[in-house]
């Protein structure tokens, strides 16, 4: 079931969707490396929403689809262990012409500092290797979002203009992602 046009669905796991022009999100830093197979995303960004109805938004497992157009199905599964739980997402990606959908089933935990990390289950997704850390906290009046992400697909990647595609998009894709959420959450009250 791993194709060959199953190589650009990494991005879909970013959460993308594209983002209004007048949003005020600044970002950072954003960098994605490749290295035998695995790349690696590190994104900074501030944006202007309340860091409690971020953490909420992002949160809300089985509605992420409200963040991202990519994402077909999001839900909770069932409890991972006593620490957090288990998600489950299909997404689908288009780039030009060509869609594609993968799944990846993952075990999150949540952390006291406002974290989010996520640890791949290879015997149930399109991915060999996956972890990610979102951290929500307060920056002045707004929010800074720090999304660090490795992954390595379990299809073909092809050798040439495939890393370099992966590359733009998944830095592409989770920056319009980071400014959906500052659009969704800009006009909700603080949280106490």
């Amino acid at each position: 079931m791993r194709t060959r046009a199953a190589a650009v669905t990494i991005a879909g796991l970013l959460l993308a969707v594209h983002a209004p022009a007048s949003t005020a999100g600044e970002v950072e830093h954003a960098a994605v490396e490749q290295d035998n197979g695995r790349y690696s995303l590190d994104l900074a960004m501030r944006i202007d929403s309340d860091p409690a109805a971020v953490y909420e938004l992002v949160t809300d497992y089985a509605g992420l689809a409200r963040i991202s157009d990519t994402i077909l199905e999001s839900e909770v599964i069932t409890a991972a262990d006593t620490d957090g739980i288990r998600r489950r997402l299909v997404t689908q990606t288009c780039v030009w012409f060509f869609c594609f959908k993968a799944t990846m089933v993952e075990d999150v935990r949540e952390t006291d500092g406002r974290a989010i990390l996520t640890t791949m289950v290879p015997a149930l997704s399109d991915y060999r290797y996956g972890t990610s850390r979102w951290q929500v906290s307060a920056a002045g009046a707004g929010t800074r979002i720090h999304f660090t992400t490795t992954l390595e697909p379990d299809f073909w990647v092809p050798p040439l203009i495939g890393p370099w595609l992966m590359k733009q998009k998944m830095r592409a894709e989770a920056e319009r992602t980071v400014l959906t959420i500052e659009r969704l959450t800009r006009n909700k009250p603080e949280t106490p």
